[in-house]
């Protein structure tokens, strides 16, 4: 018999939903899969249904008895996720399915991914909705959209004629028991740098470390922005700053952040230094970590001998 982590957890069929899509990987970009399990459902429940071209899934369930002129009213959620993992990670989103865990009062990831639940929640309170027999409602009209978390091609794709409601209500809210009047934009900048390497002298002796932050809640980029979780990149650049005005260091290579919608838990960098600056180096890092007062882990250790920096 398979194990239902929130089985126990109301509302039932909500959760139920909610477990069902965490088994289906949704990454921005990788929806068919969702898509054609949420259209098969509304189809199998004899549920007017459509999927377009973006993949956009759309469902139409009649009035319930006595609510038959009332407005038709719009339920909208996305079908897309964030992919975020841990650098220890061996999670797989095109393939694998989020693995869920109870931690006190929250549904969180087992297996240190980020969870899914924007807006995979939205989704299940749809189907849920649609579900329930004795729901008292008028014509409601589902839009479950692609690519939120980059694009939006799902809704720019959608065809208004397919509707009718001239009301909606967006699922796509983090907090239960709140309704918003309205919310902030975003914006994605994409930003191309020409970086020039120059071969480092062996002669020099350069000895190539790796600086890494981790230890990081990480967060949504949006939601969580206030809580003071902490950038890993905006502090691997404040490290790497204070290092660089300190010590004669060259820079090989940075890598941090999976997403730009979510805080980067992990970042690290490639620096060359003299094996006999390691100790002074290290010394700066505690220093630095003093005064920014987190819990975070910063290592330094050797990596491999480089032969390139980044020119200066």
């Amino acid at each position: 018999m398979e194990k239902r982590v929130l089985r126990d957890i109301q509302p039932q069929r909500v959760m139920y939903f909610f477990e069902e899509i965490s088994k289906i990987p949704r990454g921005s970009g990788n929806e068919k899969k969702i898509s054609d399990y949420i259209y098969g459902w509304a189809c199998e429940n004899g549920l007017e249904a459509y999927q377009d071209k973006a993949l956009n899934v759309i469902i139409k369930k009649p009035a319930a008895p006595g609510y038959e002129d009332s407005e038709p009213v719009m339920l909208q959620a996305h079908m897309d996720m964030v992919c975020e993992k841990n650098s220890d990670s061996f999670h797989d989103f095109s393939k694998d399915s989020v693995q869920l865990k109870i931690e006190g009062d929250m549904i969180s990831s087992a297996v240190g991914t980020t969870l899914g639940a924007d807006n995979g929640i939205g989704v299940a309170y749809c189907m849920a909705v649609l579900e329930k027999s004795d729901l008292k409602h008028p014509a409601l009209e589902i839009l479950l959209t692609t690519e939120e978390e980059s694009t939006f091609k799902g809704a720019l794709s959608v065809s208004p004629e397919l509707f009718q409601a001239k009301k909606l209500i967006n699922l796509d809210q983090a907090v239960e028991n709140q309704i918003l009047a309205g919310s902030c934009g975003g914006a994605g900048v994409k930003v191309l740098l020409p970086l020039e390497y120059e071969q480092v002298c062996k002669e020099k002796e350069y000895k190539a470390f790796q600086l890494s932050v981790s230890g990081l809640p990480g967060g949504h980029s949006g939601e969580d922005i206030d809580k003071g979780h902490g950038s890993a990149i905006s502090l691997l650049i404040r490290l790497l700053y204070e290092i660089k005005s300190r010590h004669n260091v060259q820079l090989s290579h940075v890598s941090a952040g999976t997403s730009r919608l979510a805080i980067s838990r992990e970042a690290e960098a490639e620096i060359l230094i003299y094996p006999e600056q390691q100790q002074e180096i290290q010394d700066t890092v505690e220093k630095m970590m003093g005064i920014l007062k987190m819990s975070i882990r910063v290592s330094l250790v050797i990596y491999r001998l480089d032969s390139r920096k980044l020119t200066d």
